[in-house]
C-alpha cells in the first residue's frame, strides 16, 4: 500500500512528464515516447521482466521481453519508464541519476518500488481528469474505457480503484 505523500508524488511526477513533454492521452506510440524522452526500447528473451540502463546522461535502454501482445508491451514499458523517473531520478532528482552508473541493467525486485511503478502506469496511461471523462463518457463501462485508452480491464478497474469509482 502506498502512503498518501508517495501517491501525491508520483501524481505531481506524471503532471510534470505530460506537461513538459506535451503527452496527448491515450498514449497511442509507446516506442515514439520513449525515443521522446531519449531511450531507446530493445527486446530480450533471457529477461523476464524489462530492465533498466543508463547509457549517457540523458538517454536510456529499456530492455523488455519480446511480446506479441501490444497491450501488455505498452503497460511493460510504462512501467519501467515509472522506474526510471521515480527510483533512478532520470530527469527528476539529477544527484540520483548521476550517481547511477552507466552500461549496468537494474531489475527492481523491491515490492514497494513495484507498487509505486505500477500506480505510475495507471495515472500516466489513464491520468485522473482524463479517466474520469472516459469514465462519464463510457458509463463506466469498463471494456469500452480500456479499448479507448488500449491498456487492459484489469488496469481499468485497478483505476477506477484508485479514483473510488463505482463501475
Amino acid at each position: 500500500m502506498l502512503h498518501k505523500s508517495d501517491i501525491a508524488y508520483i501524481e505531481q511526477t506524471v503532471d510534470k512528464l505530460i506537461k513538459a513533454y506535451d503527452i496527448q492521452i491515450p498514449i497511442l506510440d509507446i516506442d515514439n515516447l520513449v525515443k521522446t524522452f531519449g531511450g531507446k526500447t530493445i527486446e530480450r528473451k533471457n529477461f523476464a521482466m524489462g530492465t533498466l540502463s543508463k547509457k549517457t546522461k540523458n538517454s536510456f535502454v529499456i530492455a523488455i521481453f519480446p511480446d506479441d501482445n501490444l497491450i501488455r508491451r505498452k503497460i511493460d514499458l510504462v512501467r519501467e519508464l515509472g522506474y526510471l523517473f521515480l527510483c533512478l531520478g532520470f530527469r527528476m532528482n539529477s544527484s540520483t541519476w548521476e550517481s547511477v552508473p552507466l552500461n549496468r541493467f537494474y531489475s527492481f525486485n523491491d515490492l514497494n518500488k513495484y507498487t509505486m511503478a505500477d500506480y505510475f502506469t495507471r495515472c500516466f496511461l489513464m491520468p485522473k481528469k482524463e479517466f474520469i471523462d472516459a469514465f462519464q463518457k463510457y458509463h463506466g463501462y469498463i471494456d469500452d474505457i480500456a479499448n479507448y485508452f488500449q491498456v487492459s480491464k484489469f488496469v481499468v478497474i485497478n483505476r477506477t480503484k484508485d479514483l473510488d469509482l463505482k463501475y
